[in-house]
């Protein structure tokens, strides 16, 4: 589906708690800016970012994709550096921006959505908050799904 390292999204870097109602499907993001997984500023952790996020602040991503008929269990896998907030089609599936301290590694966490949000067949939207606190910032994430 989405992959580690590679996708592209749309982005914007924001203050804290900045941009309120950007996971809406609805929301436009058409002058946002557009760039590849992962985040971050590279300093000191063993993850390359290959698109500059400065931290200290927040960063907005959103990406779409469309899942095949029947799928099911869809999971977000996330290496952050510090905290994070998923949604999906709007829906919060962190329940909440959650903490991560330390370098971020890969399936750091894994959050699971439930299939009642997901829409079989139709474009999808992945929205994102994740947020920065100290000297190095990282986000990347991986999207999978069950399918028949």
């Amino acid at each position: 589906m989405i992959h580690y390292c590679g996708d592209t999204y749309k982005y914007q870097v924001v203050p804290f708690d900045g941009i309120q109602g950007f996971q809406a499907p609805t929301f436009d993001d058409s002058a946002w800016s557009t760039g590849v997984a992962g985040f971050g500023n590279n300093l000191g952790c063993p993850l390359t970012a290959q698109t500059f996020w400065p931290g200290n602040d927040d960063l907005l991503l959103r990406r779409q994709f469309t899942l095949p008929l029947g799928a099911t269990n869809l999971r977000v896998s996330v290496a952050i550096d510090n905290d994070i907030q998923l949604f999906l089609n709007g829906t919060d599936i962190s329940r909440g921006l959650i903490d991560h301290g330390g370098c971020a590694t890969r399936d750091s966490f894994v959050f699971t959505a439930p299939d009642s949000v997901l829409l079989p067949g139709a474009t999808n939207l992945l929205a994102v908050r994740a947020r920065d606190t100290g000297d190095v910032s990282y986000v990347d994430l991986e999207v999978l799904v069950d399918t028949p």
